[in-house]
């Protein structure tokens, strides 16, 4: 299901960098699909703590406040996107490293492409998402090589 997510983020990242919107529909599949994933690997044989609900409550407090403040450096469709991909990156203990590549690399290609100025905004959906990427298919990679050691 995290895969079946990350597909529906993609899309979305796609439209994102086009029109700069990310469309509720597809960041409201995207939470489902992760909840359900969630869901699975709960029962199966991963557990979900009060610590990593905390985590995700706090992470969605911030990027919410962070939509609502006047200069919006992150828009309500990149919160609602966080919050379907922080599940399954919460749940592999690799959403810090997620966040900080997405920030830090939207912060570097900002820079680079608009030569310092802030007043132009950049799509945040793609970096969410490839960056995200990178940690799902290292997480698994890094569990397949395990085996091998």
């Amino acid at each position: 299901m995290f895969f079946a997510a990350g597909l529906v983020a993609s899309w979305a990242a796609t439209i994102d960098f086009r029109c700069h919107r990310l469309p509720n529909k597809l960041t409201g599949a995207v939470a489902a699909l992760s909840a359900v994933g969630l869901g699975l690997a709960q029962y199966s044989s991963a557990s979900l703590s009060s610590s990593t609900v905390l985590t995700w409550c706090f992470v969605m407090f911030v990027h919410l406040v962070l939509s609502l403040l006047p200069s919006a450096p992150v828009g309500m469709g990149d919160t609602k996107l966080i919050a379907g991909l922080l599940l399954p990156a919460l749940l592999h203990s690799w959403w810090l490293y997620w966040l900080w590549g997405s920030y830090a690399s939207a912060a570097i290609i900002g820079l680079i492409s608009h030569r310092g100025r802030i007043s132009r905004r950049i799509a945040f959906g793609p970096f969410l998402v490839a960056c995200w990427w990178l940690g799902f298919v290292g997480d698994y990679a890094h569990v397949a090589m395990a085996d091998c050691w």
